[in-house]
């Protein structure tokens, strides 16, 4: 019986790739990858979106238990660079202390141990990880060198979530902290707390304490807290907006107004820019996800909110008590 052999020269030849195939299957594999790699992105920005508003959901329940202590909401406190109000050798709780809605909410938030630190540079150095959006930035302490004693200077711990002061303008100077005490806001300026008369504001009409009773538009229909526009082209650098962190009184870095237009965040890096007046990008809620920000409302829930919502709409969901109707759906 005849036995066939093979031959092993043509066998290996049948088992190699020739050039074409091998750069064939280089061509599917990138295709594929390109394909695939959006979908990732776009996966991680989900679970990032997910985890802000989470964020912001432990947020908006922090002032539900404050409001069920105190009686009253947190409010933005006062001003920037001044020092924590302490009674009785303990800090003061609001409607009694200058540092913001910041530090006044941690003990709801599980930060009892950092609220009650007897050092201020410790507190305003604490890094608190709800405070901060994974779609901009982890948790990051900023070099302080621009405020004045007693506010303290050093390393601050930034905030990615502002306030929501309204639409109101009672005070305007187009600046910082004096863009609209929050009289139509849910976290409104500091009620009781002395005058500054070389600012001019000796005689100005202030806002009582914010109760949920106060929130005659309804708590369902009113924001609460969301996130700030920043220029993250100078993260890490002290800005305008993001130089004071968590503890800032009523000021931008902790409190953003419901008549601006929402905006993404923004890129210019250039340093001259960090401490100059884009008053508008500076003042607006905003944020690094795509086409939205997230929002906190006063009745718990969080959604989000397009960058392109009508302004008169966004203005409607800002104002706690201007007797307008809003349908969700048109945020």
């Amino acid at each position: 019986m005849a036995i066939a052999f093979l031959n092993p020269v043509a066998r290996n030849r049948r088992l190699a790739f020739t050039l074409v195939e091998l750069l064939v299957v280089i061509a599917i594999i990138g295709v594929l990858v390109a394909l695939l790699l959006p979908a990732v992105q776009a996966a991680r920005e989900a679970a990032r979106r997910s985890q802000c508003g989470n964020n912001l959901k432990q947020l908006g329940l922090g002032f539900q238990l404050h409001a069920s202590a105190q009686r009253i909401f947190p409010d933005g406190g006062e001003r920037c660079w001044l020092a924590r109000t302490m009674s009785g050798g303990r800090p003061a709780t609001a409607p009694h202390q200058h540092w913001g809605w910041g530090y006044q909410i941690l003990p709801y938030i599980e930060q009892q141990a950092v609220w009650e630190l007897p050092v201020m540079g410790d507190v305003f150095g604490s890094l608190i990880p709800t405070f901060f959006c994974p779609s901009r930035r982890g948790p990051m302490l900023v070099p302080q060198r621009f405020l004045l004693k007693p506010g303290g200077d050093g390393p601050r711990a930034m905030i990615d979530y502002a306030g929501n002061a309204g639409t109101d303008r009672t005070g305007f100077t187009g600046w910082g902290c004096d863009l609209g005490h929050g009289l139509d806001g849910p976290v409104a300026r500091r009620p009781n707390r002395p005058p500054y008369s070389t600012y001019g504001q000796t005689n100005e009409v202030r806002s009582n304490s914010v109760t949920t009773a106060l929130i005659t538009d309804g708590t369902s229909n009113t924001m609460l807290l969301g996130e700030k526009c920043v220029n993250v082209a100078l993260l890490g650098i002290s800005q305008t907006d993001d130089d004071t962190g968590f503890v800032d009184g009523f000021d931008w870095d902790s409190i953003r107004w419901g008549y601006f237009q929402p905006e993404p965040d923004w890129f210019n890096d250039d340093p001259d820019v960090a401490h100059s007046g884009f008053v508008s990008m500076h003042a607006a809620f905003g944020s690094s996800h795509p086409g939205v920000f997230m929002a906190a409302i006063c009745d718990g829930s969080v959604r989000p909110v397009s960058f392109d919502v009508d302004l008169d709409a966004f203005k409607r969901f800002s104002s706690r008590d201007d007797g307008e109707v809003l349908h969700l759906d048109e945020l």
